[in-house]
């Protein structure tokens, strides 16, 4: 999604909508993925439908473009078992190996 400010502006916007769904958002990691900064957060999912309370985490990267904008890609990954350690290796591998260029 577009995004403008910068990027501790980003991740307070980000963080506000978040918290508007979940109130218990714990405070997140920042980080770099692909030379952009990266902010990482592991919160409590709330229920909905049939899908019981879980564990989600988000990793927010601010990529720069034109000016002063920036594009930010959003991946989550949820599961009701967050403990499984196939989970969990699957995820440290999508998260961390995701490859995001710039745009040209």
């Amino acid at each position: 999604m577009p995004s403008q400010g910068s990027f501790d502006a980003i991740i307070e916007n980000e963080m506000q909508q978040l918290r508007s769904m979940t109130p218990t958002v714990p405070t997140g990691q920042k980080g770099a993925l692909c030379g952009s900064d990266s902010y990482t957060v592991t919160y409590p999912g709330p229920p909905q439908e049939n899908v019981p309370a879980r564990e989600v985490t988000s990793r927010l990267v601010v990529v720069p473009t034109a000016g002063d904008s920036s594009t930010t890609v959003v991946m989550t990954v949820q599961a009701i078992n967050a403990q499984d350690q196939t989970y969990r290796a699957d995820t440290a591998k999508m998260l961390d190996g995701v490859q995001i260029s710039p745009a040209q």
